[in-house]
């Protein structure tokens, strides 16, 4: 059986995207992208939560979202979950590749 490694993410901007240069010098930018939860605790009482996630887009498409992106945006993101281990730590970081970025307003 194939694997599958596959993220879907719908939330607004944190902030504007910059674009950057990487050492190998491919242009990138990173997405900062909040997500929102809402549910129903033990109480019986409403809660929310906002999670924050962290998109990487590279050449083309990073271009293109800092060209057309704003703090506040609502972007649709698509790509797959990776994870690197933090120098000389036992923490690991997470973020999203980004294949794909649709401009929702």
């Amino acid at each position: 059986m194939k694997s599958l490694n596959r993220v879907f993410l719908m939330g607004y901007l944190g902030q504007s995207p910059e674009l950057q240069i990487s050492k190998s010098g491919k242009p990138y930018s990173r997405l900062s992208v909040a997500t929102h939860r809402t549910w129903i605790n033990k109480e019986d009482e409403k809660e929310d939560k906002t999670d924050w996630h962290s998109v990487f887009v590279w050449g083309p498409l990073a271009e293109r979202c800092c060209n057309n992106l704003r703090k506040g945006a609502l972007v649709c993101n698509e790509g797959s979950l990776t994870y690197w281990q933090v120098a000389a730590q036992e923490n690991y970081k997470n973020a999203i590749q980004g294949h794909e970025v649709r401009f929702l307003n």
